[in-house]
C-alpha cells in the first residue's frame, strides 16, 4: 500500500490515507473542533505508543486543521485496515490495542474510544504496529469497557459473513486478545447489552432516509442481521475457551 491512497467512508466524514499522511474531511453539520479534540485526547492517552511483546500500539497526531475546507491532517496510519484483511491475527492485535487503551485510565476507570470498528484499525505485520484512527466524540470519557468491546464484536461478525470468514473465530480472537491485557473483567450481561444496542442502531441506520418499500425490505434485512449477529456474539461470549467473563 506504500505510495497509494486509501479512502474510507466513516460515519462523520471521509478519511483519506496517503504516503506519510492521513486526512479527514468532515460532513456538513459536523463540529470540526470536537473531532480535533477527540483525536488529541486519543493521542494524549496513548502517547507516543506502547510497546508490548514486540508490537507497538499507537495513534496518529494532528498536523494541521483547515477550517475552510473542514479537513484535519494527521500522521499516517501504517498497515492494512482490519476490514480489508480480517485475519485472526489482526483481530487479536485489535483486541490488545483496545485493552492497552482501556488500561491507561488506571484507577479512574476505562476511557472510551467510541466507534472502535474494523475500518479504523490498521495492522502492519512487517513494522509490527497497530494504529487506531478516527475516534468517536466520546473518546476519553470514562465508561464501561463493554461498549467498545461489544461494538467491535458486532462489526467483526458482520465482516466475517461479508468476507466469507468464520465470524466466530474472528470474534473469539479479538476477545482473547483483549482479555489477555484487559485491566478489568468484562461482565457478560453488560457486553450482550452493548451488542443489543448496536443491533438496534444498525437497523435504524439501514432504513434512515429511505422511503416506500425500501424501508420494509431494509427493515427486514436489518432485523435478520441483528438477530443473527446477537446469536453469534452470544456463542462467542459463552465460549469457555475465550477467557474470564463474569456473569
Amino acid at each position: 500500500m506504500a505510495g497509494e491512497k486509501l479512502v474510507i467512508r466513516s460515519r462523520t466524514g471521509v478519511v483519506t490515507l496517503g504516503p506519510g499522511w492521513c486526512t479527514k474531511k468532515l460532513d456538513a453539520g459536523r463540529d470540526l473542533y470536537s473531532e480535533v479534540r477527540a483525536v488529541e485526547r486519543l493521542e494524549d492517552i496513548i502517547g507516543g505508543g506502547v510497546l508490548y511483546e514486540g508490537w507497538r500500539y499507537q495513534a496518529p497526531s494532528v498536523l494541521d486543521v483547515n477550517e475552510h475546507e473542514r479537513v484535519i491532517t494527521m500522521t499516517r496510519a501504517h498497515g492494512i485496515p482490519l476490514r480489508v484483511l480480517p485475519s485472526v491475527e489482526c483481530a487479536a492485535q485489535a483486541g490488545r490495542w483496545l485493552a492497552i487503551f482501556h488500561s491507561s485510565g488506571g484507577k479512574d476507570g476505562c476511557p472510551r474510544f467510541g466507534d472502535f470498528g474494523p475500518d479504523h484499525c490498521f495492522v502492519d505485520r512487517v513494522l509490527r504496529t497497530v494504529t487506531l484512527i478516527d475516534p468517536g466524540k466520546e473518546c476519553g470519557k470514562i465508561e464501561a469497557p463493554e461498549l467498545d468491546v461489544g461494538y467491535m464484536l458486532s462489526c467483526l461478525v458482520l465482516l466475517g459473513l461479508q468476507k466469507r470468514r468464520n465470524p466466530i473465530r474472528l470474534g473469539r480472537a479479538f476477545l482473547e486478545g483483549y482479555l489477555r491485557c484487559a485491566p478489568v473483567s468484562l461482565k457478560r450481561e453488560r457486553l450482550l447489552g452493548a451488542v443489543e444496542a448496536e443491533r438496534l442502531q444498525t437497523r435504524r441506520r439501514w432504513v434512515r432516509g429511505k422511503k416506500g418499500w425500501h424501508v420494509t425490505v431494509l427493515g427486514v434485512l436489518g432485523r435478520a442481521y441483528g438477530w443473527m449477529n446477537a446469536l453469534v456474539v452470544r456463542i462467542i461470549v459463552n465460549d469457555r475457551k475465550v477467557g474470564s467473563i463474569k456473569s
